[in-house]
């Protein structure tokens, strides 16, 4: 079958999703939507594979994106954003994901940020990579704010955008000639940027201690001030 036009514009369908709000026709992976899932009236976030009229190599890189972010579904924790299912449609992939209200960038940009909040993050945070690094057997290597969503209702932090994982499993499909360099700095490893050295979980753990120079920065921690903890 051809490919649906993916350019799709809001109030427009497709399966039994209605797309409510256009984050981004040029993602990582290809267009990424807010849907409606109209058969239970609750609301989505979908990624597209997109790879038309793309070099091979680029093909390549987002074909492995979108199959790392598929891998990610089978793993179920309060601080991952969960991947509900993967879908074809008309000869077209995409991926279903929980949406999440805000992400940890746009907290800090609109304080105050209370300290229960702040540390909140970093605790959740912390469970989502453990999950990452021993569950998963992956490295995440783009953790940043902007890939840290927040859910008011239950007031979970969740880590997202699993396209850079570097999964430890030795046959796993890589790319044969990835993006230089992978992340964003300055929250990635920059010896692991430059290639002096592997990426690993201190990488990661890197990447956290630039996101709690962030949330310090943003509101001063009172880390008697959080209930539960």
């Amino acid at each position: 079958m051809e490919q649906l036009a993916m350019e799709l514009k809001v109030g427009e369908s497709f399966d039994k999703y209605l797309v409510t709000y256009v984050y981004t026709q040029t993602g990582n992976v290809g267009p990424v939507y807010e849907v409606k899932d109209t058969s239970i009236g609750r609301l989505f976030v979908v990624k597209f594979l997109s790879t038309d009229g793309l070099s091979e190599d680029r093909r390549e890189r987002r074909c492995v994106r979108f199959d790392n972010e598929k891998y990610m579904a089978q793993f179920n924790h309060p601080n991952m954003v969960r991947i509900v299912h993967a879908e074809t449609w008309q000869s077209n992939k995409y991926l279903i994901l929980e949406r999440c209200d805000s992400d940890l960038r746009t907290l800090l940009q609109t304080p105050p940020v209370s300290s229960a909040l702040a540390l909140n993050a970093l605790i959740h945070i912390s469970r989502g990579l453990q999950e990452v690094h021993v569950r998963a057997k992956a490295i995440h290597r783009d953790l940043k704010p902007e890939n840290v969503l927040f859910e008011r209702a239950n007031g979970n932090f969740q880590i997202s955008d699993f396209g850079l994982i570097l999964r430890r499993d030795p046959g796993v499909r890589r790319v044969t000639k990835p993006e230089e360099p992978p992340g964003t700095v300055p929250y990635s490893d920059p010896l692991a940027m430059s290639g002096q050295r592997d990426w690993d979980e201190y990488s990661d753990l890197y990447s956290l201690g630039w996101i709690i120079e962030d949330v310090l920065g943003a509101q001063p921690l009172a880390l008697g001030g959080v209930a539960g903890h």
